[in-house]
């Protein structure tokens, strides 16, 4: 991420920094990094709004040290040490605004009870998935992923373990839709019809009786 500031010259004027009441975080996604608030236009959107902009690399991406990602499951931490990090600088309100992995730890973060203290004021979900173990059979139906029917579970046991010995993560239980009713937050969902990895229906929650809720 980055910081404003302000500083005096050789006159021996201590540095100033602005600190806003408003702060939005932008959380890239998978294979991606904090330049992505630049290119996607989050910059030209919120710069106008008077609200501070942070962006930063989540571990294993960018610059930030780390081998993995996992696709929310960590990331959600990333985000609490960066929220209790600005709200001890003097920002009120932190809103959130996240893409793809950045969008799911978002979720993740805002239902956890380790975080309750400091929930975030407002969420832009820019295409996450409702439940991973759902995104990997939606996948494997349209074709994207190409392992026989008869073999899927056993394909995918086999990589819940390789991934929870490598990074405790375990993807059975990645799955941010749990855990919404307790989020009381505005939140904006963003769908493409045209994206080829989530299917719309995660931002929508089809069918009705898991419809992601937001009061």
């Amino acid at each position: 991420g980055g910081g404003g500031g302000g500083g005096g010259g050789g006159g021996g004027g201590g540095n100033q920094t602005l600190v806003t009441d408003t702060v939005v975080v932008y959380l890239h996604g998978n294979s991606s990094c904090r330049v992505d608030a630049i290119r996607t236009g989050v910059l030209e959107t919120v710069g106008p709004l008077g609200a501070s902009l942070v962006a930063f690399d989540f571990a294993g991406s960018g610059l930030s040290g780390g081998d993995y990602v996992t696709l929310g499951w960590h990331e959600q931490h990333d985000v609490g040490t960066l929220v209790t990090h600005l709200i001890a600088q003097g920002h009120k309100k932190v809103a959130l605004w996240g893409r793809s992995m950045g969008a799911v730890a978002a979720i993740l973060y805002s239902h956890s009870s380790d975080y309750i203290a400091h929930p975030p004021v407002a969420l832009v979900l820019d295409s996450p998935f409702a439940s991973f173990p759902r995104l990997v059979d939606d996948l494997i139906k349209k074709g994207a992923i190409r392992v026989p029917r008869i073999a899927v579970r056993t394909v995918l046991s086999m990589v819940r373990s390789s991934v929870r010995k490598r990074t405790g993560c375990d993807i059975y239980k990645l799955e941010p839709i749990k855990g919404v009713e307790q989020c009381a937050m505005p939140a904006l969902f963003i769908t493409g019809a045209k994206d080829e990895m989530i299917p719309t229906d995660h931002g929508t929650n089809d069918p009705p009786q898991k419809r992601i809720k937001t009061r």
